[in-house]
Order: C-alpha cells, then sequence, then structure tokens
C-alpha cells in the first residue's frame, strides 16, 4: 500500500501522462486517497482536497468537460476558504502551500476550459487570480508557480497556452486542444 503522498504522485503521473486504462487506474487509486482521508485526515489537511481536485482532473481527461469545471470551481471555493486572508505559504506550513497549489491548478484548468468555450476574458481572469495566488502563497521558484505564470504569460502575450512549460500540470495535449479549439473560434470569442 502506497504512502499517501506516494499515492498522489501515482495518481497526478496516471492522468497526466496515462490513457484512458491508466485513468481507470487512477480512478481506483483516488478510491483508496479518499478512504485514506476518512480514516486519519483532520480539518484542514491536504489529503481530502488533493483527492477532490484529482477526481476534477479525471472528469477533465475523460472530456467531460461541463462536469470537469462545475468540480473545479468547487474546489476554488473549497481551496479559497482553506487559505487564510493574508497567506504566506513561503513559511512552514505545507498544508496552506498545498491548498494554494491546488487553488492555482483549479484555476489554470478553468481557464483552459473557459478557452475551449470561446471565452478569453474568463481564462484571462481564472489565470490572473492564479498568479496572484502563487505569488502570495508560493516561493517564486516553486514548479507549480513557474508553470502558472508561463500559461498566464503566454496567454497575455501571445493569445494562446504555450505548448510546452516546464514542470507544468497541464499535458501537451490538453494545451494543444484548447489552443485549437480556441483559435476556430473566430467570430464567437468573448
Amino acid at each position: 500500500m502506497p504512502a499517501p503522498q506516494d499515492r498522489v504522485q501515482l495518481i497526478r503521473g496516471l492522468l497526466l501522462y496515462g490513457q484512458a486504462p491508466q485513468w481507470d487506474e487512477a480512478e481506483l487509486q483516488l478510491r483508496e486517497s479518499r478512504i485514506e482521508a476518512q480514516r486519519y485526515a483532520t480539518q484542514g489537511d491536504a489529503q481530502p482536497s488533493q483527492a477532490a481536485y484529482y477526481d476534477s482532473v479525471l472528469l477533465f481527461r475523460r472530456g467531460r468537460h461541463a462536469e470537469a469545471d462545475a468540480a473545479f470551481a468547487r474546489t476554488v471555493e473549497r481551496e479559497r476558504s482553506l487559505l487564510p486572508a493574508n497567506a504566506n505559504g513561503r513559511g512552514r506550513d505545507r498544508n496552506q502551500r498545498v491548498h494554494a497549489g491546488l487553488l492555482a491548478q483549479a484555476l489554470t484548468y478553468r481557464a483552459v476550459l473557459a478557452l475551449q468555450r470561446c471565452n478569453r476574458v474568463d481564462a484571462g481572469h481564472y489565470l490572473n487570480e492564479a498568479v496572484r495566488v502563487v505569488a502570495t502563497a508560493l516561493a517564486p521558484q516553486a514548479p507549480i508557480a513557474r508553470a502558472v505564470r508561463a500559461h498566464h504569460d503566454g496567454l497575455h502575450r501571445l493569445g494562446r497556452l504555450p505548448e510546452s512549460v516546464a514542470d507544468s500540470f497541464l499535458s501537451a495535449a490538453d494545451i494543444d486542444t484548447a489552443n485549437r479549439r480556441f483559435q476556430s473560434c473566430a467570430g464567437t470569442r468573448r
């Protein structure tokens, strides 16, 4: 049985780099993670939030975008409520840093989904908030912070998400799909 953090990394890898058969394994691992969280996690622990976030990613990867967007919206609200107003994750509180990272990632996924719906305005708002979160709560060189800034800068400078981002939590294929859908929006862009 993997330790909770090892299980999270396994789930992340299966969802980021895998295909449908690996997603089924990720779903099984998520189920186990939720059971462990119910048994051992206390209020504010990161493990339940990580499981909920990766449930959202699984919906996204399976193409269930409307459900994924709603799930990411719930993640955003939950993670906002778990961060103090003066969040400073650069300190020693690992849970706070994890919650900030989940919030920034969920906002970035919402931006991708907004682009796919031809809504650059909402995508920009989500990425702007994600950048504020990482600037406040994560170290500047944290992988999530670098990836969020790269996605933000790409959209605002180039009008699309960059195809390749080091440390990205989005797959290159998902970025490509979002960019292609947005480029095909021509007359329906907001």
